[in-house]
């Protein structure tokens, strides 16, 4: 289960407990226990959000452009050897 579905199946578990009146004691403990895991839940997921915004502020504002283009230079290159490569076996077949 993904946190995310943790979360929710935490909610639906919570908000149906006070209608178990069967249970009142008992509904209280298990209520604290996943308000416990609820709040946990959520602090992890705080966390990871703070960190993916952090990591985003450290990264140069032309960071993308650059990574696209050593892509590019890569492609470029990759596309000139084969080219090489390709004529360099028709100049080796006999039938070429």
């Amino acid at each position: 289960m993904t946190p995310a579905e943790e979360i929710e199946h935490l909610y639906a578990r919570i908000t149906a407990l006070p209608r178990d009146r069967s249970t009142v004691g008992e509904s209280n403990e298990e209520v604290e226990r996943a308000f416990a895991r609820l709040r946990e839940l959520q602090q992890a997921e705080a966390e990871q959000y703070r960190d993916q915004f952090e990591a985003g502020l450290k990264m140069p504002i032309d960071a993308g452009d650059r990574i696209l283009a050593r892509a590019y230079a890569l492609r470029k290159e990759l596309e000139d050897l084969l080219a090489q490569d390709t004529t360099l076996q028709q100049s080796a077949d006999p039938r070429g």
